[in-house]
């Protein structure tokens, strides 16, 4: 969304949106610091923001799971350590969901 470009005539920065009509960037030209102070390779911007309450954005919780970081070798043992024949043979199908369900495999 940025086109502001340095004396180098560089884009530096970024801005990210998934609906670029709520977001302007321009030149930021009343900042608090002054221009003799200012990098002129990396010139202020300002985004504005077009915010209203009645939205249609909608905000979705999504579980990621790390699975790099998972015990494989002592999940391996502790699934070899159950008699599936057994568990399966004397319970019921619901029996053995709740079964699995509650079983705790320490991490």
């Amino acid at each position: 969304m940025t086109n502001i470009e340095n004396n180098a005539r560089n884009v530096l920065d970024l801005v990210f949106t998934d609906n670029q009509k709520e977001i302007r960037v321009c030149e930021d030209n009343y900042t608090i610091i002054d221009l003799a102070q200012q990098d002129a390779r990396h010139k202020p911007i300002e985004i504005s923001l077009d915010y209203c309450q009645t939205s249609s954005c909608k905000q979705q919780k999504t579980k990621i799971f790390s699975y790099a970081r998972g015990n494989y070798e002592r999940m391996c043992q502790q699934l070899d350590n159950i008699n599936f024949a057994h568990e399966f043979n004397t319970r019921s199908v619901d029996s053995a969901f709740e079964f699995f369900h509650h079983t705790n495999f320490a991490h």
